[in-house]
C-alpha cells in the first residue's frame, strides 16, 4: 500500500513524537492529528468522527473503545475481525468528502499503519534535514525515539488484543443473555396468546353461565307463582274440608236420631206381634173345645156372642192395627226416605273420602 499523504485522518497515534514539537507541528501540518490522548481529546474525537460520518457505539469514552467502534463502522462488522496476519484494522478517511459507507471506505491493517507513519516521519525528517545542516545526533535520537514509538505501539496493540478479547467475551455474554430474553420473550408472546385464547373461552363460558342463571331466575319465577296456586287451592280444599268435617258430625248425629226411632218402631212392632199370637192363641182354644149340643148351643150362643164381641173387638182391633199399621207404614216410608237420603248422603262422604286429599 503507498505511503499515505497529507490530507488523510488516521484514527489513533497516542504519543507521536513526544519530544519534539517541531516534528509534531510538522505532522500536524501535514494532516496528522498528534499527541496524547486526554479524556477531553477523546471525547472531542469521538464528536468528532460522529460528526464525520462515523457511529459511535454504547462504549465509555476511552480511546481503544472509540477505536473499536470507529473500526467496526469502518470495515461493517464486529470488533476483532482479523485481516491479513493477525493485525487489526483501523478506519482511514478522505478530508472534505462526505462520510461513505463502511463497505467502500478504505481499510488498512495495523502493521500497514506504522508503516506509514515511519514513512512520513521520514519523509518529513527528510524535508527537514533538507532544509538544514546535517546533524547525526538529532538523527540518531529520532530514529531510536521511532523504534521506542513502534515497540510501545506494539505493546499497546497487545493490551487493546487483550481488551478486544475481553469486549468479544462480554459479547459473547451478552448475546446469550439477549438470546435467554428473546426466547423468554417468545415464551411470553405465546402465554399472552394462549391467554386470549383462554379469556375467549373464559367469555363465552361467563356468557352461557348468564344465559342459565337468567333462566334459573324465570324457572324460579315460575315456580313461585305456581307454588301460590296451589297454596292457594290448599286453602280453599282445607276449607271444604272442614265443611265436610261439619256435614259429616252433622250426618253423624241424624243417623243416631234414625237408629233410635228405628229401635222405638220394632220395639212397637214386636208388641203388636205378641198381641196377634195372643189371639191366635185364645182362638184355637176356642176350636178346641168339645161340649155337648146344648153345650154347643149354648157354646154357639156364646160363642156368638163372644163371636160377636170377638168381632166388634176384632173389628175394633183390625181397625186400630190398621190405624196403626197405617201409621207405621208411614212412619216406615218416612223412615225409609230418611234411610235413602242417609245411604246417599254416607256414599257421597264415602266418595269423598276416597278422593285424594290434596294439602
Amino acid at each position: 500500500m503507498s505511503s499515505p499523504t497529507a490530507g488523510f485522518y488516521v484514527g489513533a497515534c497516542p504519543g507521536a513524537y513526544p519530544e519534539s514539537d517541531t516534528e509534531t507541528e510538522l505532522a500536524s501540518a501535514e494532516g496528522f492529528y498528534v499527541g496524547g490522548y486526554t479524556e477531553s481529546d477523546v471525547q472531542a474525537e469521538a464528536e468528532r468522527a460522529v460528526a464525520e460520518g462515523f457511529h459511535i457505539g454504547g462504549h465509555p469514552a476511552s480511546e481503544l473503545e472509540v477505536e473499536t467502534a470507529v473500526r467496526e463502522q469502518a470495515v461493517g462488522g464486529e470488533a476483532g475481525e482479523r485481516h491479513g496476519e493477525g493485525d487489526q484494522t483501523v478506519a482511514v478517511r478522505f478530508p472534505n468528502q462526505t462520510a461513505q459507507p463502511p463497505s467502500t471506505m478504505p481499510q488498512v491493517t495495523f502493521s500497514e499503519f506504522l508503516a506509514n507513519v515511519m514513512l512520513t516521519c521520514n519523509a518529513a525528517l527528510s524535508r527537514k534535514l533538507a532544509n538544514k545542516p546535517q546533524e547525526p545526533m538529532i538523527v540518531a535520537k529520532l530514529l531510536k525515539s521511532q523504534a521506542e514509538e513502534c515497540e510501545k505501539l506494539l505493546a499497546e496493540r497487545d493490551v487493546f488484543k487483550a481488551k478486544l478479547d475481553v469486549v468479544k467475551a462480554e459479547r459473547d455474554t451478552f448475546k446469550a443473555k439477549l438470546d435467554v430474553l428473546k426466547a423468554g420473550r417468545d415464551a411470553s408472546e405465546a402465554e399472552r396468546d394462549t391467554f386470549k385464547v383462554e379469556r375467549g373461552a373464559f367469555a363465552s363460558i361467563a356468557l352461557a353461565s348468564q344465559a342459565k342463571h337468567d333462566n334459573i331466575i324465570a324457572e324460579r319465577d315460575a315456580l313461585k307463582t305456581e307454588r301460590n296456586a296451589l297454596k292457594a287451592e290448599r286453602d280453599a280444599l282445607e276449607t271444604e274440608r272442614d265443611d265436610m268435617e261439619a256435614d259429616r258430625e252433622f250426618f253423624k248425629a241424624e243417623c243416631a236420631d234414625l237408629v233410635e226411632s228405628n229401635t222405638e218402631f220394632e220395639l212397637e212392632t214386636a208388641k203388636y206381634a205378641t198381641e196377634l199370637e195372643r189371639l191366635k192363641e185364645r182362638y184355637e182354644k176356642l176350636e178346641e173345645v168339645h161340649i155337648t149340643h146344648h153345650d154347643i148351643m149354648q157354646s154357639l150362643e156364646e160363642q156368638k156372642m163372644v163371636e160377636a164381641r170377638n168381632q166388634r173387638e176384632k173389628q175394633e182391633l183390625e181397625l186400630s192395627l190398621l190405624q196403626h199399621r197405617e201409621l207405621v207404614e208411614d212412619e216406615l216410608s218416612h223412615f225409609e226416605d230418611k234411610l235413602s237420603r242417609f245411604k246417599d248422603e254416607v256414599s257421597r262422604f264415602e266418595k269423598q273420602k276416597l278422593k285424594p286429599n290434596v294439602v
